[in-house]
């Protein structure tokens, strides 16, 4: 059987107000969701140890994680893509890689 992924990265994790929790979806046929909490972090975390050591990505939208040092690390084989506030932020290796400012396409 064919299977085609929704969406390019592993994992999209967004906030859900109706429950006032954060959510972490597979994006990839037959995956495992993460477990929803009311923090981020707890999610994120959940779905780097859901994608274990083959790596994988995963995408925050209207989200930011913490700017501090007890974010913690992951494995170099995953990316994270932050969305927020009109800027894409890309991590990779416990730290920052780049950033893609402001997103307005002028008309």
């Amino acid at each position: 059987m064919v299977t085609i992924d929704r969406i390019p990265y592993n994992y999209s994790v967004y906030y859900y107000e109706g429950e006032a929790k954060w959510h972490g979806k597979c994006n990839k046929c037959g995956g495992t969701d993460a477990t929803s909490s009311a923090t981020l972090k707890t999610v994120v975390d959940q779905c780097i140890s859901l994608l274990g050591s083959n790596g994988g990505s995963i995408f925050i939208k209207d989200g930011q994680l913490p700017n501090d040092t007890n974010w913690g690390s992951y494995p170099s084989k995953i990316l994270i893509v932050e969305s927020y506030q009109g800027k894409l932020t890309y991590y990779r290796d416990s730290s920052t890689l780049f950033e893609l400012g402001d997103l307005a396409i002028p008309l």
